[in-house]
Formats: C-alpha cells, structure tokens, sequence
C-alpha cells in the first residue's frame, strides 16, 4: 500500500505544482516519484499499483519541467536533461502501451528532452537532432496526432539556431 500512497502524494504535489508554481512541491513531486520507482513491489497484494515504468515516466516528465523552468547553460542541472532522456529512451524501446503509457505522450516528452538537451548542448547534437526529426515524423504521422504546439514550436526554435551555427 505504501507505493500506492506515495504515488498518490507525489501526483497530488505535481498537479499543486501546476496550480501554484511553487519549486518545492515540483522537487517533492521528484523524490515521491522516486522512491515510488525504487521501492520493492508487491504484485500478488496490488497488481495495479506498482507500476515502475509509469513512476519513472512521471519522474522524467517533471525533471523536464524542473529543466525547462532554467533553461540556460549555466543555471540548468546537466542530469535534469540527460536522465530524463535516458528513462524516456528506454521506456521507448519498450511497449509503453503495456504500461498504460501513450506510446505519442512519450514520443513527445522524447523530443522535447532532445530538444532541451540541443539547445544545452550536452550530447551528440547530430545524434540527437536526428533522433528527434524521426520521432516528430512519427508523431505527425499516427493516426491521432495530439502533439503540442509547445513541442512544435520549440522543436522549430531548436532546429532553426542549428542550422544558423
């Protein structure tokens, strides 16, 4: 029970966090979703409630949030954008959909976190780019095509300084 519980504190910060934008309840949020992904799950007593890939989801989601709030060199935390990153990658590689995570949700945090660490400059920018358009060339080519204009248009700012390097 106790998994369930800190899921439920750490969704109920992160919706507070939206309502309020107060740091502390987005850093709350990060550690609850944490040790929601590190504790030891007890699938015989609640199958529904212990699902790690959906923790680590969310604790990436809001590392991107705590990223894209200092969105400069000096003042952005380098693993906010490279965790993120490789969580999303992996929780990519798999069947999201076995998760009850929408494989388009995650295609879209994935460009935004390449995004952001495009514009930080803290991988292999070709790589990443190049990642990024085939994921965006996947969402703009499903069947429910839900993409944020957010995502489009820093997508777009993030390609268009590229190209003027």
């Amino acid at each position: 029970m106790r998994i369930l519980y800190i899921r439920a504190l750490a969704s109920a910060l992160a919706e507070r966090f939206l309502l309020l934008r107060q740091v502390d309840d987005l850093e709350q949020s990060i550690a609850h979703y944490t040790e929601a992904v590190l504790l030891p799950p007890h699938w015989d007593r609640h199958p529904g409630c212990s699902n790690i890939a959906q923790n680590l989801f969310c604790t990436a989601n809001l590392l991107i949030v705590r990223a894209a709030r200092a969105v400069q060199p000096d003042t952005t935390r380098p693993e906010d954008v490279r965790h993120p990153v490789i969580y999303l990658r992996y929780l990519h590689r798999q069947s999201p959909e076995a998760f009850n995570i929408s494989p388009n949700m995650l295609k879209e945090n994935l460009v935004y976190a390449l995004a952001l660490q495009v514009k930080l400059e803290l991988g292999d920018v070709m790589q990443d780019i190049g990642e990024m358009v085939v994921l965006f060339l996947e969402l703009v080519n499903s069947d429910l095509w839900t993409i944020s204009t957010g995502t489009v248009s820093f997508f777009a700012e993030v390609l268009s300084l590229q190209v003027g390097k």
